[in-house]
């Protein structure tokens, strides 16, 4: 049974025919990803990353070593890591790639709960 299911369940057992409980459990789902605190970001050391326990971490292009085998060197502007280091993606603005994290981040807590947002 999903959260979605769950929450359906305990709605129609308390107070609500399963027209009515759905429609509320699907309004409930939906709110969910609102529901998550935004990354609050912070400058450590030339690269930007999170506080707390999540260091996504978005750094800026350093220009590459011009070394072959430099995984810098295909970088433009803003680069996103996700807390194990995978590049998520590759951003023109700063915004954008908070954004993106942020997207990221919502997502991952969203799915702990068994809901894709």
């Amino acid at each position: 049974m999903d959260m979605r299911e769950r929450i359906a369940d305990a709605l129609m057992q308390c107070c609500m025919s399963s027209c009515k409980a759905d429609i509320v459990a699907d309004a409930i789902i939906a709110a969910m990803p609102g529901m998550v605190k935004p990354l609050e970001w912070a400058t450590i050391g030339g690269a930007y990353r999170v506080a707390g326990r999540t260091p996504y971490q978005i750094w800026s292009d350093n220009g590459g070593s011009g070394a072959p085998d430099d995984p810098f060197e295909q970088y433009n502007n803003f680069m996103l890591f996700d807390p194990f280091m995978n590049a998520i993606g590759e951003f023109e603005e700063y915004d954008d790639a908070e954004a993106a994290a942020n997207a990221h981040y919502v997502a991952q807590v969203i799915s702990s709960f068994g809901v894709s947002s």
